[in-house]
């Protein structure tokens, strides 16, 4: 499952040994190979700074592993309506965390990744696009030493955050510094760790806003600090599709709907929208909109340099098939309809090239 095999990678960074990373790599984003009949979904979405993008809802969507189950067995499109959960109660932040984040395992990730290069843990992290702000509270909670500043224009969901997933921590959420701003800012203090999950980053285009952005990334990080990116892509992302998923969750089972509405491969924007269903026929069309440009890796890697970042490293899955998985840094891999990848870049030294 793709939560057990990011953990496992974490672990191989930490313990220097060889293991293996889940992804949905011979599919498009929303696809996952399920090996058993119930499992852990891995997707992709995220939260955004929707001024940007234009899009019609203040929260993209693009990648992360859910903490709801998929229903079914393996390959099968789940297009059942027989859900429990209401539309009447819910919650379209909460269905969007079920459906497709899961904090731990991204922080876990992003511990291992910093302690390779730098040899001790991370204390303070930077999420852009935070939204609901889950990874940013889980990162504080139980760790005394840690802060976290979480970036979004979206005041309302900030404010929900605050309300949902800090209040909780108790004196913990003293510790989480939530910023109404654009993520094209530099912040104070200076982070070990920054981190813009779900392709949200794929708001920001044409390049230039890219590159500014990155640059901005850059200045927000210590000596050392690194930036941690995914990225998606093959010839099955550049296309129109609908894919259903059936979720199950605290609350009761529910609908998860990916649209690809439109792609121009002109200029490489996507017009994608996540849908909800529910019992009694119930829906929640375009919950979540956004408007990407589905950069490829070596653009993201040219603008990562091209803002002052050194140490590139991309991580790709070199398995043969879909029941099993092999994460590695690379700089030559096999094209394939469908693909996720890993990017992490290094700010460089005080006497490197200027912050």
């Amino acid at each position: 499952m793709a939560t057990q095999h990011l953990r496992e990678y974490a672990e191989h960074i930490l313990m220097h040994e060889k293991t293996a990373v889940s992804s949905s790599r011979r599919v498009s984003p929303f696809t996952v190979s399920v090996s058993r009949q119930l499992t852990t979904v891995r997707i992709f979405t995220g939260v955004g700074n929707a001024s940007i993008a234009g899009a019609s809802a203040r929260r993209c969507s693009c990648c992360y592993i859910g903490q709801g189950t998929i229903l079914g067995g393996k390959g099968t499109l789940i297009m059942s309506k027989h859900y429990t959960l209401s539309r009447k109660t819910a919650d379209k932040h909460r269905l969007y965390e079920w459906s497709v984040q899961d904090a731990d395992d991204e922080i876990e990730f992003a511990v291992a990744q910093y302690q390779k290069r730098r040899g001790r843990a991370p204390q303070i992290l930077r999420e852009d696009f935070c939204g609901t702000a889950l990874v940013a509270s889980r990162w504080v909670k139980g760790h005394s030493e840690r802060r976290a500043i979480g970036l979004d224009l979206d005041g309302e969901t900030l404010d929900w955050a605050r309300r949902h997933n800090l209040q909780p921590l108790g004196k913990d959420c003293e510790r989480v510094d939530l910023r109404q701003r654009d993520v094209r800012s530099i912040t104070k203090p200076k982070a070990d760790v920054a981190k813009a999950s779900n392709f949200s980053y794929f708001l920001l285009h044409p390049i230039a806003e890219l590159i500014n952005y990155f640059r901005m990334v850059r200045r927000s990080l210590t000596v050392g600090g690194i930036f941690l990116l995914d990225c998606y892509g093959g010839w099955e992302n550049q296309r129109v599709h609908k894919e259903r998923r059936k979720v199950k969750s605290p609350a009761g089972t529910f609908g998860f709907v990916w649209e690809h509405a439109q792609f121009n491969p002109i200029d490489n924007r996507a017009q994608c929208h996540i849908h909800f269903e529910f019992k009694n026929g119930k829906r929640w069309k375009k919950a979540f909109s956004y408007d990407f440009r589905l950069y490829s890796i070596a653009e993201v890697c040219d603008a990562l340099t091209a803002a002052g970042f050194t140490g590139l490293e991309v991580i790709w899955d070199f398995a043969e098939d879909d029941e099993s998985s092999d994460y590695r840094p690379t700089t030559l891999a096999e094209n394939c309809p469908g693909w996720i990848a890993y990017i992490v870049a290094e700010a460089p030294p005080a006497n490197g090239k200027p912050r």
